[in-house]
C-alpha cells in the first residue's frame, strides 16, 4: 500500500499582498475496494479541492457570479474538509495509520485550518505533526515541505490582514514577514528539486518580498507607527538581503516549468519586485 501524497496542480500568478493562493492539492489513495475512512478522505480532499478551485478563480478574476456568494461557498468546502479530516483523526486514527494515510490527513487539517483563518488551531495541528515520528514517517517530501511551510504561509496572511487594517506597528509587520520567509525556506529544503511544491513556495516568498516593499513604501499607509529614525535607504538595503536569495530561489524553480509560463511569471514578478533594479551587485 502506498502512502496519501499531495500533489501541487495549480500554482496562481496573481500572488499579491492579500493572501497566499493555495494550490489544488490531489490525495492519490492506492487502496483497492471501496473502505470507509479512504471514502472519507477523497470526500475530505473533494471539498478541499473545491474550495482551493474557488479561491484560484476569485484571484484571477475569472469568475462570473457574485464573488460574496463564492467566497461563502469556498468557506463552506473548506469546513467540510476540516469537518471530515478531524472526524477521521478523531475516530478512525488506527484504519489511517495502517494504511499510510494519516500524514495526508493531517496536512488536510492543518491546511483546511489555515485557509479558514483559524490560524491558532493550525500550528496546534503543525505542532502535533512535529512532535510525532509516526505522523511524519507517512509524509511525502512535498508534503513535509508545505507543512514545515505552513507557518510561514500563515504569517503572510497574518502581516497582511494587519497591513489592511493599519493595526500593527512596522517593525511587528517587517518581523512577521521575515520570519515568514525564513519559515518558507525551511520548507522548500524538504522538497524534490524539480517538484511544483517548490515553485509555490519560491512564488510564496515573492509575495513576502511584495509586501514588505509595500510597506517600506508606504510605511503610514500600512502601519500603524513608524519609528522616529525610520531610514527609507537603510529599510531598502536590509530588504535587498532578503529579496535577492528570494528572487534567485525562483528563477532557479521557473527555469523548470515550460517556457511560455516562466516568461509570464518572469515578467510579472519582475515588474511588480524590481529587484535587479533596486538591489545592484
Amino acid at each position: 500500500m502506498k502512502k496519501g501524497d499531495f500533489i501541487m496542480k495549480h500554482c496562481n500568478r496573481r500572488m499579491v499582498m492579500s493572501s497566499i493562493v493555495l494550490p489544488v492539492l490531489i490525495i492519490i489513495i492506492f487502496i483497492s475496494g471501496c473502505v470507509s475512512h479512504v471514502k472519507e478522505l477523497r470526500e475530505a480532499q473533494d471539498h478541499f479541492n473545491t474550495a482551493a478551485s474557488i479561491e484560484n478563480q476569485i484571484k484571477a478574476g475569472d469568475v462570473s457570479g457574485d464573488r460574496i456568494v463564492l467566497q461563502a461557498r469556498a468557506s463552506t468546502s473548506y469546513h467540510l474538509a476540516l469537518n471530515t479530516a478531524s472526524g477521521l483523526l478523531q475516530n478512525k486514527k488506527q484504519d489511517l495509520q495502517d494504511d499510510g494515510l494519516l500524514g495526508s490527513a493531517y496536512s488536510l487539517k492543518a491546511l483546511s485550518e489555515w485557509r479558514i483563518g483559524n490560524y491558532a488551531a493550525a500550528i496546534a495541528t503543525l505542532n502535533v505533526v512535529n512532535r510525532s515520528p509516526d505522523i511524519q514517517s507517512q509524509l511525502f517530501p512535498r508534503d513535509m515541505a508545505l507543512i514545515q511551510a505552513l507557518s510561514g504561509l500563515i504569517k503572510i496572511d497574518q502581516a497582511a490582514l494587519h497591513m489592511t487594517a493599519g493595526d500593527y506597528e512596522y517593525e511587528n509587520i517587517r518581523t512577521l514577514l521575515i520570519e515568514a520567509m525564513e519559515d518558507i525556506d525551511s520548507g522548500m529544503t524538504l522538497a524534490r528539486a524539480g517538484d511544483r511544491v517548490r515553485l509555490y513556495l519560491a512564488l510564496a516568498r515573492l509575495t513576502a518580498v511584495k509586501n514588505w516593499a509595500d510597506l517600506r513604501g508606504e510605511p503610514e499607509k500600512y502601519a500603524k507607527d513608524v519609528a522616529s529614525d525610520f531610514n527609507k535607504i537603510q529599510e531598502i538595503s536590509q530588504w535587498c538581503r532578503y529579496a535577492v536569495p528570494a528572487w534567485d530561489a525562483f528563477e532557479g524553480e521557473v527555469t523548470r516549468i515550460d517556457e511560455q509560463e516562466a516568461l509570464l511569471l518572469n515578467q510579472y514578478w519582475g515588474k511588480r519586485l524590481a529587484i535587479i533594479e533596486t538591489c545592484p551587485e
